[in-house]
């Protein structure tokens, strides 16, 4: 067992809990606490920390939630295996959030893009030997296109998967593998959707959703947004049969669907036999308390089309997500799809199930999380040390992205303008309405995934001098 002596300040601004998760944490990144050292019981470090039981056992389980250590029964809490390779990127340290230096724009580009990953922490070494043992299985079976819903290993894999991360029960049978969520809801619309003519989508929404809806000439009603998300009423009085919704994270807005909302969508499904399209495009990422159990775990009548993608996690360039079909469904679809080829190579599909299989998936898992939630942080504490009360943050407790509603007399066009006069790209919302709105304030897109951590708080910066100085 590991003695831990952190120098721990009442006085702080932060809570005595966050100094003690803080400097666990950073002895583990930095190899102190290496993989397998059991920590202090709680009671033990509590007496020896001279503070209270209840702070050690917060730190504790803030560490559990993000992988950084393990609870085994009757034994204690032990430091997890973690690659920190991707973690500890070999980047200088930022400065500091009161530098006030107004240094000259560097001409080199920060993207606030949204929708890629960080290449850098694609395990590209792994992804190579398990593509070398698909080739392999491959050639055993060069004779045939494989089956139409995708290799039944892979969906078995993500059955499992889901059932343990999302709280989401289904059989292999049900699940479908796609090219992309595109693909995913150009199969539904060609054979479960056959009969139906009324979509309606979250306003503003995920526009690639809308258009494929309105490329197969369904009528699309756009329903508004409160804080809790999408507005039932507003349903009800659109008599549409199909919602399409992204509960876990709103898209683009960010906010997380609480329970009795989600009671209420489930009973206008029940209530008008509508279907509900849950798209829980990036429900892992949460960097506040555990991920939010996906909206499928609540269905009890069969009404919910369940649909994942491993973009946000591995490449998008793989292009492969997937469908979860009610059981009700199953048989619809199978006899008017299996015709159908699978778009996905079936090298993928084996390379992706060898990576599951093997248990590289949820450590993958684990490093993302760890990865994206430093690089959330870090964009947080940058926009509120930078702007202080000029800016609203908007949608920061998941995703990969975040909103800022600025406190000036600019434009969001001029906002745009002015940054990328200083070498910043941030984003309008603009092409995710149906409808255009004014806002009382200018609200900017900001995506945090594909962008180096070294850049992030020099992109704040530079917004900074573009937009008040």
């Amino acid at each position: 067992m590991h003695i831990l002596s952190p120098a721990l300040d009442k006085q702080h601004p932060d809570p005595l809990y966050v100094q003690l998760y803080e400097h666990i944490k950073r002895d583990i990144m930095n190899g102190t606490l290496h993989t397998g050292i059991r920590l202090p019981s709680i009671r033990n470090l509590a007496h020896h920390l001279h503070i209270s039981r209840n702070t050690v056992e917060t730190a504790y389980q803030q560490l559990l939630a993000e992988g950084y250590i393990v609870s085994k029964p009757k034994s204690g809490m032990y430091v997890n295996e973690l690659d920190l390779d991707i973690i500890q990127q070999k980047t200088p340290p930022s400065p500091s959030l009161h530098e006030t230096s107004c240094s000259n724009p560097s001409p080199d580009l920060i993207d606030f893009e949204y929708g890629s990953v960080d290449m850098s922490a694609f395990p590209m070494n792994l992804w190579k030997k398990y593509s070398n043992q698909a080739y392999k299985q491959e050639m055993k079976e060069l004779t045939s296109y494989g089956h139409h819903k995708g290799e039944y290993l892979l969906r078995k894999e993500i059955a499992a998967y889901l059932y343990q991360a999302r709280g989401v029960d289904c059989s292999p049978e049900q699940i479908i593998i796609t090219s992309g969520t595109q693909h995913s809801l150009n199969l539904l619309c060609e054979t479960v959707f056959k009969n139906y003519d009324h979509f309606a989508i979250e306003n503003p929404g995920y526009d690639r959703a809308r258009y494929v809806f309105e490329n197969h000439g369904f009528r699309v009603t756009p329903i508004s947004l409160d804080k809790d998300g999408l507005s039932i009423k507003h349903l009800r009085t659109s008599r549409a049969n199909i919602v399409y919704v992204t509960p876990s994270h709103q898209y683009p807005q960010g906010m997380v669907m609480p329970f009795n909302r989600r009671l209420e969508l489930l009973q206008w499904a029940e209530e008008t036999n509508g279907y509900i399209i849950e798209d829980d495009y990036d429900g892992e990422f949460r960097y506040e308390g555990k991920p939010i159990p996906a909206l499928k775990e609540l269905d009890q009548h069969e009404a919910i089309i369940y649909l994942g993608t491993f973009s946000k996690m591995l490449l998008p360039s793989l292009r492969i997500s997937y469908i979860v079909l009610p059981q009700r469904l199953v048989q619809t679809h199978d006899a008017l799809f299996e015709a159908y080829i699978s778009t996905v190579p079936r090298v993928i599909q084996y390379t992706l199930y060898f990576f599951m299989k093997d248990g590289e998936w949820d450590r993958h898992v684990r490093r993302m999380r760890l990865l994206y939630q430093k690089k959330h942080r870090l964009l947080v504490d940058s926009l509120i040390g930078y702007f202080g009360e000029n800016v609203e943050i908007i949608g920061d407790k998941a995703g990969l992205h975040l909103l800022i509603k600025m406190d000036t007399l600019l434009t969001e066009k001029e906002l745009i303008e002015k940054a990328e006069k200083f070498g910043v790209h941030v984003y309008s919302i603009d092409k995710y309405r149906l409808f255009p709105e004014t806002e009382e304030k200018p609200l900017l897109l900001l995506g945090f995934s594909q962008i180096p951590i070294a850049q992030i708080e020099e992109g704040i910066k530079r917004l900074k001098e573009a937009w008040f100085d």
